[in-house]
């Protein structure tokens, strides 16, 4: 019996093939030599870019901030946590700089508003006294000793 797609159009017998393939154990199959090139040529690609765009902006913090090249994890979408497949590894400078200016664009202003939910959450259900209003002042303090080029002072 033939199957059909969605388009009522007979499935050729290539699913067969590529079920019986695909149950094969890993070590019938040879590594086919184009493929490792054109995976190494492609990865080499990757790390010029890095290499070209991001190392002279890490290595200027060199000596200026502490551990700047140390390995550190980095969310890809900051609207959602720390998981498998949302997180990279990055240089400790890379993440500052990425953070800064997702802080700068306000793209982390979700992930501040859901903890400060569930802090208001946690102090009505008695789980923690409730706080003062002391962090919008700190906020607020902290805002106006950022100067207009985005710097604060040291």
């Amino acid at each position: 019996m033939e199957a059909t797609s969605e388009n009522e159009e007979p499935v050729s017998g290539e699913v067969v093939s590529v079920a019986h393939a695909l149950s094969l154990p890993a070590e019938s199959y040879g590594n086919d030599p184009d493929i490792e090139m054109a995976w190494a040529m492609r990865a080499m690609q990757h790390a010029e870019v890095y290499y070209k765009k991001w190392r002279p902006f890490c290595l200027k913090f060199d000596g200026v901030i502490e551990d700047f090249n140390y390995g550190t994890l980095l969310r890809l979408d900051c609207s959602q946590g720390y998981t498998e497949e949302n997180t990279i590894f990055a240089p400790r400078i890379q993440f500052l700089a990425i953070e800064i200016a997702r802080n700068r664009e306000g793209h982390n202003k979700a992930v501040y508003a859901s903890v400060q939910d569930k802090e208001e959450d946690e102090g009505a259900s008695g789980g923690e006294p409730e706080k003062s209003d002391n962090g919008g002042e700190q906020e607020k303090e902290a805002q106006e000793g950022i100067n207009k080029s985005g710097e604060t002072p040291m």
